[in-house]
């Protein structure tokens, strides 16, 4: 008796599947007025996604606040439009709490091959992240360093959020609520940057190490005599958590010899130019 074959089933891919990611590709680079909400729409909430920022590869997760607002290119645009205007050509930065690296391949991007950018990130996530979008690339004026950063060498735990907050966004600063701390070591900026070989003026140094910044700077004493700049987050808040404020931080900058650039704006607005 004859029998019948089952039948052949293929897997065919819409175009039409490709097609957010293809849109969200053509308008990451360019700053518009309520793209994050147009985009986030067309955004899976869950998952990974290839993109090109600033031109390197690499690999987002889109769950998480941080990577998808780089994916959806809608990440930090004030902060992005200052180290824009800040970096040239031959430069050198310091990214201090890189995470999975968009201010490290931006100023990458911007510095050229004759500059240099050293990137730090202690997390055992993010750091794994950026150092394989560096490998992948081939990029060779970025630096990468998985430590944290403090006033004095040695060890400390390092608070990582639980993953349901979908905001990898690690803290040395106890109280971090629903957070698992892992140990990781310790140095000063100071002796980071002597390991690394670094000599001359650094034109930028980029903090964000939520409310660990003040005590960051305690061991940069003679790495910030040779500094132009500092970008840093104050988080009153996280300040707090940490013994300090934002009116003692700024005090500690201007001790330190820094004060705020009257040449831009308190919040830059990246559509003005």
């Amino acid at each position: 008796r004859p029998t019948r074959s089952p039948p052949r089933l293929s897997l065919v891919t819409s175009p039409m599947l490709a097609l957010p990611d293809a849109v969200v590709g053509w308008l990451r680079p360019y700053q518009i007025r309520g793209k994050g909400r147009l985009l986030d729409h067309l955004v899976p909430a869950t998952g990974e996604r290839d993109a090109s920022i600033f031109g390197f590869r690499t690999r987002l997760g889109i769950s998480d606040l941080i990577q998808r607002g780089i994916y959806l290119g809608t990440y930090e645009p004030h902060e992005t439009w200052i180290v824009r205007r800040v970096l040239r050509d031959g430069a050198t930065m310091i990214d201090v709490g890189a995470n999975v690296g968009y201010f490290s391949l931006l100023a990458s991007r911007l510095v050229g091959a004759a500059g240099r950018v050293l990137a730090v990130e202690p997390s055992p996530y993010a750091g794994p992240c950026l150092e394989r979008t560096v490998a992948a690339n081939g990029i060779r004026n970025v630096t990468v360093r998985r430590v944290a950063l403090g006033a004095e060498p040695g060890t400390a735990s390092l608070y990582l959020p639980a993953d349901r907050w979908h905001n990898h966004t690690p803290t040395m600063v106890e109280g971090a609520g629903d957070s698992v701390p892992v140990e990781i070591p310790v140095t000063r900026l100071d002796d980071l940057v002597d390991e690394v070989g670094w000599t001359g003026a650094i034109d930028l140094i980029k903090i964000d190490v939520e409310g660990y910044e003040p005590r960051v700077l305690r061991g940069a004493d003679r790495l910030l005599a040779r500094t132009r700049a500092i970008l840093v987050e104050i988080c009153g808040p996280w300040l707090g958590k940490a013994d300090s404020s934002p009116a003692t931080f700024a005090r500690q900058l201007g001790d330190q010899g820094f004060v705020p650039d009257p040449g831009l704006p308190e919040r830059p607005d990246p559509l003005a130019d």
